[in-house]
């Protein structure tokens, strides 16, 4: 066997490792847990559906978070121009019994932004723990960023991350176009951020 052919070989095997690699640590959420600690701040991620605020404010109201208010994150500067087309204002504003702080960290709101939006917000209010509430799809480049990026276990900050729903992945990623998809995409960005997290 020539030595391109095992070239060819070794980095098919790499690439086959790293993308199964990515693709099983999407969800690091405890997948469906119950019961959980108190926290500083309950905080729902931009992105998605009501369903990720719909999940904060039920943590919420069963007393998990220390604070009066949900923190949400990726809320439009000028949300009114956009709520026809936004599901989460949608949401918000059917349901006025939830009172939440909105965060526009920036237009695009990246996680990568919103891990150091969360860093010095916890900072400037003594806050130790939090909880974030997210697809469990984004949760693994979540905890990413608030490791990698935003350093929080070595600064003394701690998080859970909390799925907006339980997932069968194996399944869903089969039989589900639109979750396969949104799985695919989070697996690209992922490797990006790695990339990134590099330099």
């Amino acid at each position: 066997m020539s030595k391109k052919r095992v070239t060819y070989i070794v980095l098919g095997i790499v690439f086959v490792s790293v993308i199964t690699v990515l693709l099983f640590s999407l969800d690091v959420t405890d997948g469906g847990k119950e019961e959980y600690c108190t926290v500083d701040m309950i905080v729902s991620l931009g992105g998605g559906t009501g369903s990720r605020v719909k999940k904060a404010w039920e943590l919420q109201e069963k007393g998990y978070s220390k604070s009066d208010k949900l923190l949400i994150t990726g809320i439009p500067i000028n949300p009114e121009t956009v709520i026809h087309i936004n599901p989460r204002l949608k949401y918000l504003k059917q349901h006025p019994e939830i009172h939440y702080i909105p965060v526009s960290v920036t237009e695009d709101d990246s996680t990568w932004e919103e891990a150091l939006y969360l860093k010095r917000m916890m900072i400037k209010k003594h806050y130790k723990h939090i909880m974030i509430v997210t697809h469990p799809l984004h949760s693994g480049r979540v905890k990413m960023s608030l490791e990698r990026v935003a350093h929080f276990k070595s600064s003394g900050l701690d998080y859970t991350i909390v799925g907006d729903r339980k997932i069968e992945f194996m399944h869903e990623f089969i039989h589900d176009e639109k979750f396969r998809n949104f799985a695919l995409n989070e697996m690209l960005k992922r490797f990006v951020y790695e990339i990134k997290a590099l330099f």
